[in-house]
């Protein structure tokens, strides 16, 4: 498992250009978004446990968009 600051630093070396990761908290939740380079927000709503892997899924979102726009 890796750390927040682990799944940020590796965010922020690797993420496409454009793309932004945004991390809401407030009591009770907290709920991380991959910001599109256009401004649109798609939330991350997966069974992940721990904020690191969401930061990571949020990520690995931006790459599956970013290459599904090259392709087409």
């Amino acid at each position: 498992m890796r750390t927040i600051e682990q799944a940020i630093e590796t965010a922020s070396e690797n993420l496409p250009i454009g793309w932004r990761i945004r991390v809401d908290v407030e009591r009770g939740s907290a709920i991380v978004a991959a910001i599109r380079p256009d401004g649109t927000d798609v939330s991350v709503y997966e069974d992940e446990t721990s904020l690191s892997d969401m930061i990571l899924s949020a990520m690995r979102l931006a790459f599956g968009e970013t290459k599904t726009s090259k392709d087409g």
